[in-house]
C-alpha cells in the first residue's frame, strides 16, 4: 500500500485508507449500528406511495375481475377510471385505503429488513467488494416469499373483497376494513384470509428477487454506487431506477397476479349467502357470472380450486391474453410505487451514511496497464 502511494496510482484512495484504519478492519460496523433504519424508512415510502397510488391499484382490480374485459394494452383504462367516478363517486377510487397502507407499510419494512438480514446472513461483506448478484436474488427472493406469506396474503383478500363492490350504501356486504375481516372470518373461516396464498407467495418472491437484482446492479454497474459509500444520487435516478426494477417482476408474472384476484375474490361457500341474497351487488356478480367468478351460494364449491385450475380455467374460457389483464395499471401503479419507495429509502440511508471512509472501486476502464498489474487495485476491489 505504502509503495503504491509514493507512485501516485492511486494516492487519494489509498491515503483515506490508511487513515481509517478501523473503517477497513470493520467496515460494517455503522450500517449494524443502523440495522432499524432501512426497515422504517422501507415503512414509510409504503404509505407515501399506497396514498399517492391508490387509484391505479382500484383499476387494477376490476379490471382483473373482468370489468373491462381482456385488453392487454389497457385501452380502456381511462374509460374504466370515468366510469367509476361517474357511478360511484371519487371516492371509490379509494376503496381498501387503510388495508393497504397498513399492509404496504408492514410489508415494505419487513420486505427490506428481511433483504438486509439475510443478505449479511449468507454473505460476509468485508466492505471491499461489492454484494454479488446472486446474493441480492437469494435475498429478495426470501424476503418476497415471507412477506406474502404473513402479511400480503390476508390484507389483499379483505382489501379484493372491498374493491369488488359497487359504491358505498348501509346493505353492502362489506362496509369496512374490520367489518369485512371480521365478516370473512365468521362465515368462511380465519384460512378464508389466505385464499390465494400460493400465487402471492410465488408471486413476491419473484418480484423482489428481480427488484433487488436490479436495484442494486443499475446502482453498482451504472450510476456507480454501493450501499455504504456515502454517495446521494440524483431523484431522477433514483427515481429512474426503482421504475425500471419494479416493473422486470410483474410483467413477467402477471398470470400469478390475475389468478391471486380471482382467488381472493371467490369465497369458500362456507354458510355464505349469494351476494344478491346479502344486498350487496358486486363486480362478479353484474359482469362475470357466467365466468363462474361470483361469490358461492351456500355450500357451493368455489369455481377455482387452486392456482393452477384459475390459471387453466381462463386461458381456455377466456383466452390466454386475459391472463396479462390488468398489466397496465399494475405496470404503472408498481413502476411509480418502487421509483418513490427507492427513492425514500435511498436518500434516508445515505443521509444516514457518514462520509466514506471505504476507498472507492476503480474502474477497470479507467485504469492503465500499469495500475492494473498492481496488486493494491484488487486488494481495493
Amino acid at each position: 500500500l505504502r509503495s503504491a502511494s509514493k507512485e501516485g496510482t492511486i494516492e487519494e484512495p489509498i491515503r483515506v485508507a490508511m487513515g481509517n484504519k478501523r473503517a477497513l478492519q470493520n467496515p460494517t460496523q455503522r450500517s449494524r449500528s443502523n440495522k432499524w433504519v432501512r426497515p422504517l424508512a422501507g415503512a414509510a415510502s409504503g404509505i407515501v406511495e399506497m396514498v399517492a397510488l391508490m387509484p391505479l391499484d382500484v383499476l387494477k382490480t376490476r379490471a382483473q375481475l373482468g370489468m373491462r374485459g381482456n385488453s392487454v394494452l389497457g385501452s380502456s383504462l381511462l374509460g374504466l377510471k370515468l366510469k367509476i367516478m361517474k357511478h360511484e363517486g371519487l371516492s371509490a377510487l379509494y376503496k381498501g385505503l387503510v388495508p393497504l397502507c397498513t399492509q404496504q407499510s408492514l410489508k415494505y419494512g419487513t420486505r427490506h429488513g428481511m433483504f438486509q438480514f439475510t443478505r449479511n446472513l449468507i454473505w460476509k461483506n468485508d466492505g471491499l467488494r461489492p454484494t454479488p448478484a446472486l446474493v441480492n436474488i437469494l435475498a429478495g427472493l426470501s424476503a418476497g416469499v415471507i412477506e406474502s406469506l404473513i402479511i400480503t396474503t390476508p390484507f389483499e383478500v379483505v382489501k379484493t373483497r372491498l374493491q369488488q363492490q359497487r359504491g358505498f350504501h348501509s346493505q353492502a356486504k362489506y362496509r369496512g376494513t374490520i367489518q369485512a375481516a371480521s365478516k370473512i372470518v365468521q362465515t368462511e373461516g380465519v384460512f378464508a384470509l389466505w385464499n390465494g396464498v400460493l400465487p402471492t407467495m410465488i408471486r413476491g418472491g419473484s418480484n423482489q428477487a428481480c427488484n433487488f437484482f436490479a436495484a442494486s446492479t443499475i446502482n453498482q454497474h451504472i450510476w456507480g454506487r454501493r450501499v455504504g459509500d456515502g454517495k446521494q444520487l440524483a431523484i431522477w435516478k433514483t427515481m429512474l431506477t426503482g421504475f425500471i426494477s419494479g416493473c422486470i417482476g410483474p410483467t413477467l408474472n402477471n398470470p400469478l397476479d390475475v389468478a391471486k384476484t380471482r382467488l381472493m375474490a371467490q369465497t369458500n361457500g362456507k354458510g355464505t349467502a349469494h351476494p344478491k341474497q346479502r344486498g350487496g351487488r358486486t363486480i362478479q356478480h353484474n359482469l362475470v357470472l357466467a365466468r363462474g367468478m361470483s361469490g358461492c351460494s351456500s355450500g357451493a364449491k368455489p369455481h377455482y380450486t387452486g392456482m393452477f385450475d384459475c390459471i387453466r380455467q381462463i386461458a381456455q374460457k377466456e383466452g390466454v391474453f386475459a391472463l396479462w389483464n390488468g398489466l397496465t395499471p399494475r405496470l404503472i401503479r408498481t413502476g411509480l410505487g418502487q421509483a418513490i419507495s427507492w427513492t425514500i429509502i435511498t436518500r434516508v440511508m445515505v443521509s444516514l451514511e457518514a462520509p466514506s471512509n471505504i476507498p472507492p472501486i476503480p474502474r477497470l476502464s479507467s485504469l492503465t496497464q500499469k495500475e492494473k498489474n498492481k496488486n493494491t487495485i484488487w486488494l481495493l476491489r
